[in-house]
């Protein structure tokens, strides 16, 4: 987890905190506990500016947990397996099927090396990103293309004609993304 989020959530989670901790103090004739914590307008520096803080503070929290509870709702699920439903049975392809088969695709092209496959799943749409180092002649972008699309057929023509699955190829190359640091990273 990187730092700001981190801060982020800390910060939230005191807030929150500070919330609970005053509904304790408003609420607390409901239990008989064996100590009294002493009223809201009696604390210093509070005064009566705290109520409007909690006010916005739990109409904050609370559209947070409506957006919170849509995007649970509306998200859209991962998967390891593709199901096709036919007439006659489905079909499940598993994802691990999807990367070999796109895999041994990539082996069979000279300009990449070392490539690498994965796979994702949602619903009815398959991605595929493929990363590899690249050769670097003039011809790799028409070849590149050419991959990309044959291996968007070929899974159009595996998943079958009849069905709407959204595949998408990406092919990245790994020299590209890779930062070369010139300070060692141990001193």
């Amino acid at each position: 987890m990187r730092k700001i989020s981190k801060v982020v959530m800390i910060v939230g989670l005191l807030l929150l905190l500070l919330i609970f901790f005053f509904g304790m103090i408003v609420n607390q004739q409901a239990v008989d506990l064996p100590f009294y914590l002493i009223p809201l307008r009696e604390y210093p520096w509070i005064g009566t500016s705290i109520n409007m803080f909690l006010f916005w503070a739990c109409v904050g929290f609370a559209l947070l947990t409506i957006i919170g509870i849509i995007v649970v709702l509306f998200f859209p699920s991962r998967s390891d397996q593709l199901v096709i439903q036919q007439k006659t049975g489905e079909l499940v392809i598993q994802k691990k099927a999807l990367e070999h088969f796109v895999l041994q695709k990539v082996q069979q092209a000279d300009f990449i090396h070392s490539p690498s496959v994965k796979v994702k799943i949602i619903k009815h749409k398959v991605r595929v990103m493929i990363d590899g180092e690249m050769k670097q002649t003039a011809a790799i972008p028409q070849q590149q293309e050419a991959l990309v699309g044959e291996i968007g057929n070929q899974l159009q023509t595996l998943f079958g004609v009849t069905h709407d699955i959204q595949t998408e190829v990406v092919l990245k190359d790994a020299e590209e993304t890779r930062e070369h640091h010139t300070q060692p990273r141990v001193v």
